[in-house]
């Protein structure tokens, strides 16, 4: 397996944002996916889903995590799933290359 990023796209209040992100965390863990957790980056703010994020008060994040073992189809599916009814907007993979 070359390196990989699980690329995690989601809205929220910044005030929720930790909420958030350790709820990710905990369905990746429960979904038996590894990640790099030495040095965990913060989602990247990259917009607002309703307009400006000083109108809204919801921000749109990236979070590009360092997958250590392997997905497949099937999981990332299963984690769409478990996100269908939150402001997940996206789950991909990436090469970091």
């Amino acid at each position: 397996m070359g390196a990989i990023f699980l690329i995690i796209e989601f809205a929220a209040k910044k005030a929720d944002l930790i909420a958030i992100q350790d709820e990710i965390l905990s369905a990746i863990q429960r979904k038996r996916i590894v990640i790099e957790q030495s040095s965990l980056p913060a989602p990247e703010m990259i917009g607002s889903p309703f307009g400006s994020p000083i109108e809204s008060a919801f921000s749109r994040y990236e979070w590009r995590l360092d997958i250590l073992s392997a997905i497949d189809e099937s999981t990332l599916e299963s984690l769409r799933k478990e996100f269908s009814n939150k402001e997940v907007h996206s789950i991909r993979l990436e090469d970091k290359s």
